[in-house]
């Protein structure tokens, strides 16, 4: 099985030093990443938005517990502007290293972690449905058939669409099987004294709601045929 863990994007935390996304992200008025993480997170503040890539890999790693991944990516694509621009890392870099570190002190088994290189860069721009493409590609190449993909629950309808579209289109993706999970559910069943609070207060934050109405615009957009 390839497990693959949706990036949800990183940031530098202090000099050199780079972190996933928390559950809520402060961003730029565009919705962007900001490089530096805003370390005082409002949820008044229009541009709070979830963020969720802590939640993702560790959702990950449940998963893994669970199912016994043979080969993982994370943030399998190449890096947004505002990493080329300062020479950062991928968001594959950063994220696959915070799983092999929560695995490692667990001490479970690593599956292979399969890192996209910061030189590889595709002519498409980098985003949701390049990342599926890219994993899928993957899973093909390597004979895969099972292919489960974790995201958070904001940006799960959004993922499964452009998944389903990707494989539809394209004949060489028809035998592979997928399944989708949501991080929070992945995690409130894997310990829900550890994680069901923060999961609802995730969930009834104005960021959220914010984010489902961009996740929704998104999709509007896939399906009139103008998603960038």
């Amino acid at each position: 099985m390839l497990l693959a863990v949706l990036g949800r994007g990183v940031q530098e935390i202090s000099d050199g030093n780079w972190d996933v996304t928390e559950d809520l992200e402060v961003c730029d008025p565009a919705g962007a990443h900001f490089l530096k993480r805003v370390p005082l997170v409002d949820d008044h503040n229009p541009h709070c938005l979830v963020g969720g890539g802590q939640l993702s890999i560790l959702a990950g790693v449940e998963l893994h517990r669970k199912l016994g991944a043979e080969l993982m990516v994370c943030g399998y694509a190449h890096r947004l502007p505002y990493l080329l621009e300062c020479g950062g890392p991928t968001d594959s870099e950063v994220g696959s290293a915070c799983f092999r570190a929560i695995l490692d002190s667990a001490g479970l088994l690593l599956p292979e972690i399969l890192v996209w290189p910061r030189d590889k860069v595709m002519p498409e721009k980098s985003n949701t449905a390049r990342e599926l493409q890219n994993m899928l590609e993957l899973a093909v190449e390597r004979g895969i058939e099972d292919v489960a993909v974790v995201t958070v629950a904001v940006h799960l309808p959004r993922t499964i669409l452009f998944a389903q579209e990707i494989v539809r289109r394209q004949d060489h993706f028809q035998p592979l099987e997928l399944s989708f999970y949501a991080s929070e559910q992945v995690l409130a069943e894997a310990n829900a004294g550890l994680y069901a609070t923060r999961v609802l207060s995730l969930q009834m934050s104005q960021a959220y709601a914010r984010t489902a109405f961009y996740e929704r615009r998104g999709v509007q957009a896939w399906l009139a045929g103008i998603y960038r």
